[in-house]
């Protein structure tokens, strides 16, 4: 190579210029350019090394050797490409292996190329030739490492003392040597050592990919969500370490993402995107593969949605292609449903997996309305699951977590925990699995259970889902400030999802947070939440509207209302009823909406027409008209009773304008009632023009829809139904109606039994909301506070206890209601005057009792079971009971028999009621008598207390002696103590008569003017005489008592006359012998001085 200097001008710009002009080449001129040539094809930078080649083929003056071993690196090339048609190079290569001028690393560059050659046609020949040639450079070792050696001789080429002399190309060879072999473990030692001493993008690939198969073996297909902490953490490693040096090496760094993306079972989002851009290069190495991300990320709807069953599915193929039907909705359940009706079944040549086929299309076929396909799968589920655990735990864990969406679904979270728990590693990760745990356990109510699987992860790997469970757990045991934070924390995960700012806002509420506070929190909204309507926003605006500000609400609502009228009306309505009682005259800020102007009327000269003017909104709803229109254009701007005439148009007249809202509600209405398809409860009515026809009509709409056809079920009359749960069947949702109810209504007290068992004398109960009635109608809340025992009433309890109260007092009030009389029109003054006491004593009841903030225990399964049949107030009650080991007091006798069955604390009614009855007044115990005697309601009752009722002066309390003596009878079968208490009421009732003197004049059978209810009583006694007092005749046991009534008006003749005109009109009534009466009266009353 010689070397030329130019100076001058020409082609010389710079004026002077240095040309190298290569005259001839050697092999040993070019060492450096080959030793970076087979570096790049060590590296599999094979178009770095097919650049390098050209660009050197084009040189003049080479000699015949160097164009040899140009040729040779060509062929490398070629062989690294496995390209074909290369046998004639062989001679070629052996011709320059035995060049004699050729130096040693050329040389070994050249039989290396030649070992490589061999190993392709036939291996045996290649290895006699490198064990019997005496050059045995680095290049030919790492040939006869990667192609030729056995598995044994890489581990004891690894093994020996001189493998820390190896160089960067040998250990390439023994790591390419040791995949081929399958010994992933060696390989992934080597790559270390490689990435140690020789750190490259060539050493990062061979470490991850060496690393990534050690993985993928050691995890033996198990699936990601099995995984324990530390192989997630270890799965997280590698696809960033993947995703941060892919676009180093594409063709290469696709081998890792194949078995990364089978690692992870197709479920990281990063590396199924990162797939869909390389899917080219992924379908080169791996078709199927390429079809499973292809199928993943195609938003083409599911083939075969007329998928004909047979009737009998007899491969997994026609089962997987139906579940994709079913998951898509391309499939009708009613087509599977009959296709189950009509004897199909599944029938693999695995039983197990039949059993498993079947609980997922039981799964898709049940619903959460249909009880008694909730019962028959949950027994299918138990069964299943007792089948065998082994294969269980073997199961796809993504197939199972369906089933457990399912049930939760369905309501059914114990039977998901049951599922999840079998399946989950020693120490798992925060997974979907976990995820799906963690809400069947908060739905189930396992509280320790919760917060113990919680504590298991630090706060930063907590996802927005999981921070949410946990705002909830702790709003539920009554740790609102660790509640509030955990939103908070999901809020910076996520700032645009209503959910949590609803639950935020229903916090601050809860804990008594201003209304300035409140707006504050609301206000602070990112405005990206309300753009557009989703159903998941409707619950955030019915807080803003009841807590905060109707306004913000409505204005929101009216502008998602004129986008999508037909969807919002519903919504529009509900939230503005709820807020109602929120609403004040006096508004502080007006929120004006941006999309829905106004409503409008206007006349073209012909019709008129209603529309609402909207602007920047895309809507076909005939209703809504865009001020950007030609007619839009012209009613924006006119006034009310300005009229234009249009050139297009004509005369165009606007009669009247409706602020935005009012426009919106008013059509909503329409809106409502016309797509009403019998679902909804909502119904329009229309006033009759004709005033004096108001009354009846409203008297019709009352008839029609005040009657509760639920209390009438015939089911009803079933004795063995627990209180609590003949309340949620008539009246769901309802709850303080619901109680009210049935305490006060005989068709169902006559079933209502005061429990007998449990804890007696304790000095603090817990009650429900039924109790809390109960012991408010009979006036005992009063007794309970004397006698100082303390009553713990739950956060739910209290809060329907308040409401009812806040309601009912309100001095507005009306209600109207149709008796067989006609309507009924109940106000304020009416609940004053006729619910006061009762009004009291709930008021007294919320004042002396108690909270207590439920201790972290898992809620018992007996009781989660018949969480939806029964009344929230009575779960949370039993629940607090259970967890705090509080004695639970219950009118509900049926329900207490079962928690006593299931260890619960149950308190004793019976003597709890004794004990205030003895240490109370009459005049406190008559309410309770009057309650008992009217509603039916159990009560412990002192026949005492009957006698002293029978003297009073009040009409009612003497009609009520009779109904206790109807009902009850007499206090035991002894003659003389039934005798002794009916003819002390007698006496009373003879003297009450005598005193009123009405009776005097005639009983009431001759005189009008006298009420009879002394009569009556007396009837009652001689009755119940005939029924429990001894005697063999009727006419001896009516005797007896009236013997026994007259023995102390012996000396007073106008009572005993009163008291024989009574028992000869009784006598006379029921056709008794009155001769056989006289002569035992005789015979009764031959000691005294009264004569029969």
């Amino acid at each position: 190579m010689g070397k030329q200097i130019h100076t001058g001008s020409g082609d010389n710009v710079g004026n002077n210029k240095i040309v190298n002009i290569i005259s001839n080449i050697e092999p040993k001129y070019i060492k450096g350019f080959i030793a970076d040539l087979m570096q790049d094809i060590s590296h599999r930078k094979i178009s770095d090394a097919e650049r390098k080649l050209e660009s050197i083929a084009n040189i003049d003056g080479v000699d015949i050797n160097v164009k040899s071993l140009l040729n040779a690196l060509k062929t490398k090339v070629a062989l690294i490409q496995e390209e074909k048609g290369l046998q004639k190079q062989k001679q070629e290569l052996q011709n320059l292996v035995r060049n004699k001028e050729l130096d040693y690393d050329t040389l070994d560059v050249a039989f290396s190329i030649l070992l490589h050659f061999e190993s392709k046609i036939h291996v045996d020949t290649a290895r006699d030739r490198y064990f019997s040639a005496e050059v045995s450079g680095p290049y030919t070792n790492e040939v006869f490492f990667e192609f030729l050696s056995t598995a044994n001789e890489i581990v004891e080429a690894c093994n020996s003392q001189g493998k820390f002399n190896f160089l960067e190309q040998e250990m390439l060879g023994l790591i390419r040597g040791s995949l081929r072999n399958n010994n992933i473990n060696i390989a992934y030692d080597l790559s270390q050592y490689l990435n140690e001493n020789y750190p490259s993008i060539n050493s990062t690939f061979f470490l991850l990919h060496c690393e990534t198969l050690t993985f993928l073996n050691n995890i033996k297909n198990r699936h990601i969500l099995s995984f324990s902490t530390y192989e997630k953490k270890h799965v997280d490693y590698l696809i960033k370490t993947l995703l941060d040096n892919f676009s180093s090496d594409i063709s290469r760094f696709t081998l890792p993402l194949i078995n990364q993306l089978y690692i992870t079972d197709f479920t990281n989002i990063k590396l199924i995107e990162l797939a869909k851009k390389n899917i080219i290069n992924i379908k080169k190495i791996s078709s199927e593969c390429a079809e499973i991300i292809t199928k993943i990320t195609s938003k083409t709807v599911a083939p075969n949605s007329q998928l004909k069953l047979p009737e009998e599915i007899k491969d997994l193929e026609t089962f997987s292609i139906l579940n994709e039907l079913l998951t898509n909705g391309s499939f009708n359940k009613k087509s599977l449903a009959d296709w189950r009706h009509n004897g199909g079944e599944i029938s693999t040549d695995d039983p197990y997996i039949n059993s498993l086929l079947e609980l997922q299309v039981s799964v898709w076929l049940c619903t959460s309305q249909d009880k008694k396909s909730i019962i028959d799968l949950t027994q299918q589920a138990e069964e299943f699951l007792s089948l065998d655990m082994n294969r269980y735990r073997g199961l796809n864990p993504s197939n199972l977590m369906f089933l457990c969406e399912r049930f939760m679904s369905l309501n059914l979270p114990l039977i998901a925990v049951k599922f999840i728990e079998p399946i989950l590693p020693d120490e798992p990760w925060l997974s979907p699995l976990l995820e799906n745990l963690l809400q069947a356990l908060y739905l189930s109510e396992q509280n320790d259970l919760f917060f113990k699987k919680l504590a298991l992860f630090s706060d930063d790997v907590k996802s927005e889902s999981v921070w949410l469970l946990e705002a909830q757990a702790y709003e539920r045991i009554q740790q609102d400030e660790e509640a509030i934070t955990a939103v908070q924390e999901a809020l910076k995960i996520n700032n645009k999802n209503a959910y949590s700012w609803d639950l935020l806002l229903y916090l601050y509420q809860k804990n008594k947070g201003s209304k300035v506070d409140l707006t504050k929190l609301v206000v602070g909204i990112p405005c990206e939440v309300f753009y557009s309507y989703h159903e998941t926003k409707i619950p955030l605006l019915n807080s803003i509207a009841k807590y905060v500000d109707p306004n913000i609400a409505e204005a929101i609502l009216v502008d998602w209302f004129v986008v999508n009228p037909n969807q919002l009306a519903k919504y529009l309505i509900d939230i503005y009823h709820n807020s109602l009682m929120n609403r004040t005259d006096k508004q502080d800020f007006i929120y004006l909406p941006k999309c829905c102007i106004k409503g409008i009327e206007y006349t073209d000269g012909f019709k008129k027409y209603n529309r609402i003017l909207v602007r920047d909104v895309e809507t076909e709803h005939p209703l809504c008209l865009n001020v950007n229109s030609p007619l839009g254009r012209i009613l924006e701007k006119l006034t009310v009773g300005e009229t234009l005439e249009d050139p297009y148009l004509g005369e165009i007249s606007l009669t009247s304008e409706t602020p935005a809202f009012i426009a919106a509600y008013q059509a909503a209405i329409k809106i409502r009632d016309q797509n009403n398809d019998g679902s909804d409860p909502f119904k329009l009515f229309e006033l009759p023009s004709n005033e004096e026809e108001f009354l009846p009509y409203f008297e019709r709409i009352l008839r029609r829809y005040s009657i509760n056809k639920a209390t009438q079920n015939p089911s009803l009359q079933n004795p063995h139904i627990p209180l609590c749960m003949r309340g949620n069947f008539t009246h769901r949702g309802d709850y303080f109606r619901a109680a009210y109810y049935h305490l006060t209504s005989s068709d169902t007290t006559q079933y209502v039994k005061l429990h007998d068992e449990g804890i007696n004398s304790p000095d603090k109960v817990i009650i429900d909301l039924y109790t809390s009635i109960y012991l408010s109608l009979l006036g005992f809340v009063s007794l309970i506070a004397k006698k100082g025992i303390t009553l713990i009433l739950t956060n739910y309890t209290k809060d329907i206890l308040e409401n009812w109260i806040r309601d009912i007092t309100r001095e507005d009030y009306l209600s109207l209601d149709v008796t067989k009389f006609g309507m009924q029109r109940i106000t304020a003054a009416d609940i004053k005057k006729n619910s006061y006491d009762f009004i009291q004593q709930l008021k007294l009841l919320i004042n002396i009792s108690q909270e207590e903030r439920i201790r972290i225990v898992d809620t018992p399964e007996n009781l989660v079971k018949i969480k939806d049949i029964i009344d929230p107030s009575i779960f949370s009650t039993i629940q607090l009971s259970h967890a705090n080991d509080i004695p639970w007091l219950s009118i509900d006798h049926l329900l207490c028999i079962l928690a006593q069955k299931s260890d619960f604390p149950v308190a004793n009614l019976n003597d709890f009621l004794k004990g205030l009855i003895n240490s109370s007044e009459f005049k406190e115990r008559k309410e309770s008598i009057i309650v008992s005697l009217i509603c039916g309601l159990p009560v412990p009752i002192f026949y005492n207390d009957i006698i002293i009722l029978s003297g009073s002066n009040e009409k009612k309390d003497i009609f009520l002696t009779a109904k206790f003596i109807e009902k009850y009878k007499c206090p035991g079968r002894e003659t003389a103590e039934n005798i002794n208490f009916l003819s002390q009421i007698t006496r009373n009732v003879i003297v009450k008569a005598y005193l009123d003197s009405d009776i005097l004049k005639g009983s009431r059978a001759y005189n009008p003017v006298y009420d009879g209810y002394e009569e009556y009583v007396f009837n009652t006694c001689c009755k119940t005489a005939m029924l429990c007092v001894e005697g063999k005749t009727a006419e001896e046991k009516v005797a007896l008592l009236i013997s026994e009534t007259l023995k102390p008006f012996y000396k007073f003749r106008p009572l005993q006359k009163l008291a024989f005109d009574l028992a000869t009109l009784f006598s006379v009534g029921h056709f008794l012998n009155i001769e056989v009466i006289n002569i035992e009266l005789e015979r009764l009353l031959s000691s005294t001085d009264i004569s029969a």
